[in-house]
């Protein structure tokens, strides 16, 4: 059967959305429930999981979003249980949704692994998420294998200092700083390093770097954040690329539009720079590894062509 490892294990919360991804192939995910659609009903995740394998190994998949998705690929059998719940909220906004009576009735209906069951909490500003305790104590009473946290900002919370204390979750942080004001390196070490101080697992404490064009892709801004990472004790860092840039080249043609022509060679000067302070580096993205390799080749074409273009010039 045709199937991905998210069909197969992950629910994705938004604030208008129950999903199982959302690849950057597709220009909208498969619903398990569509909030600005129709009213809230109950959700039979069961019977929406099979609608969804259904369209997939249909003649018409050409008309589904997972079509031509590169985590598409063919699996024995679909496990029955969800092992990822992530509560994806990067705005202050509003749920549409009662979220705890539709993560409740999960449980209830036996669709959790608790005993492998990974929660992930996505957000901007985590000062933002209000039901942050609220959910987490929901997980706790239940059951829940590992909580990990995925945000922008740093600011301290005690029930994530405290998890990561206990070594139940980790903390990811990517350092995104359009708003120098506020993500400054050293307002964002300073915060930081109370989360790394406490910490059971230093490991489990990534932070990574995103390269924006025309904000901070200098050596010297890279140099700055790596060393500053070295100095506060983080021991995994990762390379992010400005989620507009992946959205835009991840369907594009060779050679991609508006890459600038250093790109490459700043991704490689973070990868000499972060080997040289002994990091552990996590690039596990499989859309960015792919814009990756597009941006390579576009900048081997860009400076060939650049050559050529002297030589022509020296031969006239």
């Amino acid at each position: 059967m045709k199937t991905c490892k998210y069909i197969n294990n992950t629910l994705i919360f938004t604030s208008d959305n129950i999903t199982p991804c959302y690849s950057c192939f597709s220009n909208k995910a498969p619903f398990y429930f569509n909030f600005n659609i129709k009213e809230y009903e109950n959700i039979n995740f069961k019977e929406k999981k099979q609608e969804i394998l259904k369209k997939i190994n249909s003649e018409n998949i050409k008309s589904f979003p997972c079509y031509k998705c590169c985590q598409l690929t063919e699996y024995e059998e679909t496990p029955s249980k969800y092992t990822h719940i992530i509560l994806s909220f990067w705005n202050n906004i509003t749920l549409k949704y009662n979220i705890f009576d539709v993560i409740l009735d999960l449980y209830k209906q036996n669709l959790l692994d608790t005993d492998n069951m990974l929660i992930e909490f996505q957000s901007g500003d985590i000062d933002n998420f209000k039901e942050l305790n609220k959910l987490i104590t929901l997980f706790e009473a239940n059951g829940y294998k590992q909580i990990n946290f995925f945000i922008n900002n740093v600011k301290y919370r005690p029930i994530i200092d405290e998890i990561l204390k206990q070594g139940k979750g980790n903390l990811s942080v990517i350092f995104d700083n359009r708003d120098k004001k506020h993500l400054s390196i050293n307002y964002f070490s300073k915060t930081l390093k109370m989360y790394i101080e406490n910490a059971k697992d230093k490991n489990g404490i990534k932070i990574y770097y995103t390269l924006i064009k025309d904000c901070n892709d200098s050596k010297k801004d890279i140099k700055n954040f790596i060393e500053s990472m070295y100095k506060i004790g983080i021991n995994v860092i990762g390379l992010r690329l400005d989620y507009k840039d992946i959205s835009n080249w991840i369907n594009s043609a060779i050679p991609l539009y508006n890459c600038k022509k250093d790109f490459s060679d700043l991704i490689l000067y973070f990868f000499r720079i972060a080997k040289k302070y002994s990091f552990y580096l996590d690039m596990d993205y499989t859309e960015q590894n792919i814009v990756l390799k597009k941006i390579f080749k576009t900048n081997k074409l860009q400076k060939k062509s650049f050559i050529n273009k002297i030589k022509a010039f020296f031969h006239k």
